[in-house]
């Protein structure tokens, strides 16, 4: 009950749950890992909210705070992961502060043993500060270098921007590309066949499925619409009922309707 609590980021849960316990088993009790393998800090971070994340933090003695931010869940994330995941760049800044400087490179530039970043993790959040804050942390003649990483299911930071919704952050993403090669970025299809076009129309969103195909230079609208991911399924395929019915009147408009069929 306290991890879903500490999920949910509701303090008076958490609070009522620990209070079940005598004072001094609390530090003992937050440590205590799911099926998953997630802590209540890992459950507090991916809440986004900060006051949680605080609260069970300092229930920690102050020498096990850095060393519980190494502690990984089945899937080797830490509780950085599921804070850059969540959204909320305040949480982002108190898990960085608790690490030593030298380290912060290195932080930024590893990956998981799914290939994932902490750039991955934050654009999967759509929120650009969170996605700024890390990539402030390097140098920006690498900034290329990490938004490009792709991890094991071939998904790339614009694969994510794409699916989370958000356009400002898949704008900013896609320009730290060089120009010529956007078009190549556009294109990528991971592992299983899909396209950014493809991740966005998971977003329900049809308007920002038709702002990233205006990324696209016309000639090649048509092409990207047509693209089959391994189970044969085009953009259209991804998208909810009422995107889809959206998205078509929009695109009737066009003779682009005619040929996608």
């Amino acid at each position: 009950m306290l991890h879903l609590a500490a999920k949910s980021g509701n303090l008076e849960s958490i609070n009522a749950i620990l209070d079940l316990y005598p004072e001094s088993e609390r530090p003992k009790v937050v440590k205590i890992p799911d099926y998953t393998g997630s802590t209540t800090l890992h459950c507090a971070a991916e809440s986004g909210s900060l006051g949680a994340l605080e609260f069970i933090l300092a229930l920690y003695p102050e020498s096990e705070r850095l060393p519980a931010m190494y502690v990984q869940d089945e899937n080797g994330e830490t509780v950085l992961c599921c804070a850059a995941r969540s959204g909320n760049p305040e949480s982002i800044k108190l898990i960085l502060s608790l690490y030593p400087h030298q380290e912060l490179l290195h932080i930024v530039r590893e990956q998981s043993e799914h290939g994932e970043t902490l750039l991955h993790h934050a654009a999967q959040s759509g929120n650009l500060k969170c996605i700024k804050l890390l990539l402030s942390l390097l140098p920006e003649e690498e900034w290329f270098t990490v938004v490009r990483e792709q991890d094991r299911g071939g998904t790339t930071a614009l694969h994510c921007c794409a699916a989370s919704g958000d356009l400002e952050s898949f704008e900013f993403v896609l320009t730290l590309y060089p120009e010529r090669d956007r078009l190549s970025a556009l294109s990528t299809q991971d592992r299983y066949g899909r396209t950014v076009l493809h991740r966005a129309a998971c977003s329900k969103n049809a308007e920002h499925v038709k702002a990233i195909l205006s990324f696209y230079p016309e000639s090649e609208r048509l092409s990207v619409l047509k693209v089959k991911d391994e189970n044969g399924d085009m953009v259209i395929h991804y998208m909810s009922d009422e995107t889809r019915e959206s998205f078509l009147k929009w695109l009737s408009q066009s003779p682009l309707t005619f040929l996608l069929y």
